[in-house]
């Protein structure tokens, strides 16, 4: 094993030899340009940049890079100087006219290091110089922004929602989730609010406000989907430290973020690091994705921010690379959200803006993005008018008591009821979308992939891969709503579509949960059956040949009736204890769960949660996402036992619902109890033997009768085996969860793990952020007396 190790280390230090060599001696061969000229273009720069990067570990800022040889034989006397350069002015001009943070003396290779004094080091640009004799200078390549650890982003899961209902996200199996998040709405500055300390200042976060983001996230994250943030501003919002427009022109549903100067530029950095140091994977669930903005690429129409076109392309384009900045040491994909305008020719509108912002990212950072289309037109031209009927619901009995009119002679007075078929309504066939209507479709979306190949083939900062979210109006709703759910699914899958996301309402929402839920299960030809019948085929196959439902599906949903009373078994394993004050740990409010607390006592120990009547049919739950999965191998049965009560008078019932979630398997049993009746039940989760183990467990509660708020108390969770006895059984299980424990926690021959990095990553966020105070909170000081 040593021998093999050495062999390794070997090989790599000798690739590492080789680098070096060709590292010192690829820039001779380099194209040169004369000396003093400053050029952007890659081909003709004076040198090359090949590092800018940031260690979060130690806080150490390094730029490093080659000149050409050229240049290196011309420029003898010179000197190379670096620059710090704010993310909203251009490198030339600070050169021009500021004093570099270091120099050194000309030499064909360069290295700056330099330890970052706060946020403000983070967030800015770094360009390498040549200074001449004469005081002149000139840009040896295009600045960049360090680049620290970047966590790998999770897949995209190819279903997503985006919607008001927590409790509907949750019940849906979705693989992504989107939620909207006003930035104005974040901070309030009252002292009550979640406080973010910068270096003896403060930024207080609307407590109300984050709390719902908090169960949210941590809902969508318990059941498995990747969490995307969609950052948005209020049109009539007038933000404080923050620079917008000053008006919201053309009724424009947002504000667009503008980094404009030193202000905003951290104000945005402060605000994504909150969010991505809370959403962190902990107890509040993570952050997958930042969306920022909607339909990004028609600023006057959707995000008006008082610039449009080259000039706009980069105000949105730093904005990203700051948020990407914050984001980064989350695994936090970047997604940039673009219209589904096209023109007459078919092809999408959004193309110059994706270069433009491909350009600034490709130049001056690491990252890379994917592109969302924000769909807010239906296939087919199909709304709710399409299922309306002649005379639906209407009284055709003429005022004078005759017949009504029958102009096709098609009723017969003397044949039997039975004998007579009225005419048949035809209903008029759908129309397929055309370039000439001015937008992209799920019927005429064969342009949109090839247009992003080609993006990527330019830039490759641009994604291969692309995500439709799809807004429906207000005219969309039950069958239309429902149709064209299952066809886009279908459409989009077959296009080669990464993800497809239905935002809408929780009213509207809640007429194709059922659909959402197990349209990616076994009954897909089911639940889409009554699509595909609307556009007159035998089966999508017919409509889409490379469409495989197999390849997106495949999700499993077990359902169980839960039994009262555990049957015969050999042992016990108590999961969780609530006897204790630390009964509670682990354990979050989700949706509709105002309080969570631990009651323990002689016969009365207990995790008790007060949830709200949602209304609606909505449940109110509690859950607990496991740290490592928790084995199943061992027990066949699962128990609860658990009660629901309102006030003393209170004689309701609830349904309780019981979800447990085990690798890409849910399982999940209702049952109906009275209240206050503690209620012994158990699950057959004999089914989940063989898989992951116990990924996080759901209890969800809601009224069938009566009205308020009410008490969900869980006495006992434990495991029941027909095999082992407790002593054996807990011997086993307490085995597996020691493995497990070692396995998170180990990261072997003293390598740092991820989890370890990420926390360094966050300890040195929180660290650097106290530049943030220091330089954005005198700015907000004076720009409050300003406005008043």
């Amino acid at each position: 094993m040593a021998g093999k190790k050495n062999i390794t280390c070997s090989a790599v230090a000798f690739a590492l030899v080789c680098f070096i060599i060709a590292a010192s001696v690829l820039p001779c061969f380099a194209e040169g340009t004369s000396v003093g000229s400053v050029s952007g273009s890659q081909s003709t720069a004076l040198g090359v940049m090949t590092v800018c990067s940031y260690d979060a570990a130690t806080g150490v800022i390094r730029i490093a890079g080659t000149v050409n040889h050229k240049v290196m034989t011309a420029a003898k006397d010179c000197r190379i100087a670096l620059f710090r350069i704010p993310s909203w002015r251009s490198a030339e001009s600070v050169i021009a006219d500021s004093q570099p943070i270091s120099e050194t003396a000309m030499s064909i290779r360069f290295e700056f290091t330099f330890e970052s004094g706060g946020a403000e080091d983070i967030i800015c640009m770094y360009a390498a110089a040549i200074v001449y004799p004469d005081g002149s200078r000139a840009l040896i390549a295009e600045p960049e922004y360090p680049l620290g650890d970047v966590k790998e982003a999770a897949d995209i899961g190819f279903k997503g929602l985006g919607t008001d209902s927590a409790a509907g996200v949750a019940d849906a199996g979705a693989g992504c989730v989107m939620i909207d998040v006003y930035l104005d709405r974040l901070e309030d500055g009252r002292h009550s609010g979640y406080l973010q300390t910068v270096g003896g200042m403060s930024f207080y976060y609307n407590r109300e406000y984050v709390d719902d983001l908090d169960r949210r996230i941590r809902s969508a994250s318990v059941a498995g989907s990747s969490v995307w943030l969609r950052l948005l501003v209020s049109p009539t919002d007038t933000p404080d430290g923050l620079s917008y427009a000053s008006s919201a022109s053309y009724g424009a549903a947002y504000r667009g973020v503008v980094i404009s100067d030193d202000v905003s530029a951290l104000t945005v950095y402060a605000y994504l690091l909150f969010l991505c140091t809370r959403y962190n994977g902990g107890t509040n669930g993570s952050v997958n994705g930042i969306v920022p903005g909607f339909c990004a690429d028609e600023p006057e129409k959707y995000n008006f921010c008082a610039s449009t076109g080259p000039m706009y392309y980069e105000i949105y384009a730093r904005t990203l690379a700051i948020m990407g900045i914050a984001a980064s040491g989350a695994g936090a994909r970047l997604i940039v959200p673009v219209s589904d305008s096209c023109g007459v020719d078919g092809q999408p509108l959004f193309t110059d803006f994706v270069r433009g912002v491909a350009d600034y990212i490709s130049k001056h950072t690491g990252f890379g993005f994917t592109l969302m289309l924000d769909s807010t037109h239906n296939a087919y031209h199909i709304d709710d008018s399409y299922f309306d009927l002649p005379n639906d619901g209407g009284d055709d009995t003429a005022d004078d008591g005759e017949e009504p009119d029958d102009p096709d002679h098609s009723y017969d007075p003397d044949l039997p009821d039975d004998e007579f078929t009225p005419p048949e309504t035809e209903r008029k066939e759908p129309v397929k979308t055309l370039p000439s209507d001015g937008y992209i479709c799920t019927d005429s979306i064969a342009a949109l992939p090839a247009a992003i190949d080609t993006l990527h083939g330019e830039y490759s900062a641009v994604s291969r891969e692309f995500i439709w979210c799809w807004t429906p109006g207000a005219e969309t709703s039950g069958s239309a709503l429902s149709v064209l759910y299952a066809y886009n699914y279908v459409a989009l899958a077959a296009a080669g579509a990464s993800g497809y996301i239905l935002r809408t309402d929780s009213d509207r929402f809640s007429t194709v949960s059922h659909l959402v839920k197990y349209i990616d299960t076994d009954s897909f030809e089911k639940e889409t059956a009554y699509a595909l019948e609307i556009f007159g085929a035998a089966s999508w196959k017919e409509l889409f040949p490379g469409f495989d439902a197999a390849a997106i599906g495949g999700r499993r949903i077990v359902t169980v009736t839960p039994g009262s009373g555990v049957p015969g078994h050999s042992g016990t394993y108590r999961l969780w204890d609530f006897g204790t004050s630390s009964g509670v740990h682990g354990w979050s409010a989700g949706p509709g769960c105002t309080s969570l607390r631990s009651v323990y006592g002689s016969g009365t120990s207990c995790l008790k949660a007060v949830l709200t009547d949602e209304g609606g049919g909505a449940y109110s739950d509690i859950c607990r996402v496991c740290e490592s999965p928790e084995p199943l191998k061992y027990t066949p049965y699962m128990g609860f036992e658990l009660s629901c009560a309102g006030d003393a008078s209170d004689d309701s019932l609830y349904e309780v619902k019981l979800v447990i979630y085990s690798g890409g398997v849910t399982l999940e049993g209702r049952t109906v109890v009275k209240s206050g009746a503690r209620t012994q039940l158990y699950l057959d989760v004999s089914s989940l033997s063989s898989g992951a183990g116990i990924n996080a467990v759901r209890v969800a509660a809601r009224r069938i009768s009566g009205k308020g708020e009410f008490d969900l108390r869980i006495y006992d969770i434990s495991l029941y085996s027909d095999r082992y006895g407790d002593r054996e059984l807990a011997g086993l299980i307490d085995a597996e969860r020691a493995n497990a424990a070692e396995s998170r926690d180990g990261s072997g021959d003293g390598e740092e793990t991820s989890g370890e990095k990420l926390t360094a990553a966050l300890m040195l966020g929180g660290i650097a952020a106290i530049g943030v105070c220091i330089a954005v909170l005198p700015a907000r000081r004076d720009k409050r007396r300003t406005a008043t």
